[in-house]
């Protein structure tokens, strides 16, 4: 009986093992069927790579680009503000008498004192 008993049991031990066994072949098979097209993608992969870093190097370069035409233009509009100012003053100048001009040139003078406190200031705050 003991015998019986142990024959059964091998058969199911054989039974399990060769499911175990046909389940870890599938596997393998779809393993390698994935590791295929990976494989098979990986120089398309990276052409996109590479055409995405190329991409983002324009949009780097033309950022910088903008920011050194920003810059100029800014300098430029300094020196354009800079000349109204003056031509101001001259006007202002030539056209009142000597105590109404040197109250304006006060005023000026302590208008470019009020300006560059604030550029200080500002320029303290974005630090």
């Amino acid at each position: 009986m003991f015998v019986l008993f142990f024959v059964i049991v091998f058969i199911a031990e054989l039974i399990v093992a060769f499911k175990i066994i046909q389940i870890i072949k599938n596997a393998d098979a779809k393993i390698c069927t994935a590791n295929e097209q990976i494989l098979s993608a990986k120089p398309q992969i990276k052409k996109e790579i590479t055409s995405i870093r190329i991409e983002i190097n324009k949009i780097l370069l033309s950022i910088t680009q903008i920011q050194i035409k920003l810059k100029k233009k800014k300098e430029e509009y300094k020196i354009v503000l800079l000349k109204n100012i003056l031509t101001g003053i001259c006007f202002l100048l030539l056209n009142y008498n000597a105590k109404r001009a040197l109250t304006t040139v006060e005023l000026v003078l302590s208008l470019k004192d009020f300006v560059i406190a604030l550029r200080k200031a500002f320029n303290s705050a974005k630090v």
